[in-house]
This record gives C-alpha cells, structure tokens and sequence, in this order.
C-alpha cells in the first residue's frame, strides 16, 4: 500500500558539490513540495541490474542557483 502525505510548507533543497574544495557548484531550492509518483525496479534474483528508484514531485516553487 502506497502512503502519500500532503506537506505544506516544505522546502527541499539539492545541492551539487563540483568544484574542489567542497564549494557548492549549483543548488536547486523546491518550496512547498510533496511526493506524486513512487516506482522502483524490479529485480530478479538472478539478474545483476542495478536498482534504480525515482520520486516525481510536485512543487510551487523551483530557485535554481549558481555556486559563488
């Protein structure tokens, strides 16, 4: 059974690390965000594929920034 929650005033936020010396390369801010869709791969027991999740969500929100 699938369990979604309404989350109101969420902010998720994603940042990437590209540049050495652990500076923030480029970050992407989702306010009031909530989960729409969950999948997962389906594995075999004797497959040797790698598992792969996604999460789709929705959001009012997107700020997208560059590292300084």
């Amino acid at each position: 059974m699938k369990q979604y929650h309404h989350l109101c005033c969420c902010v998720f936020t994603c940042s990437k690390k590209l540049v050495e010396g652990g500076q923030v390369a480029m970050q992407w801010e989702l306010k009031n965000t909530w989960p729409t869709k969950i999948t997962s791969t389906d594995l075999k027991s004797d497959g040797n594929e790698v598992a792969v999740d996604t999460l789709e969500m929705a959001h009012e929100q997107l700020i997208i920034t560059n590292g300084s």
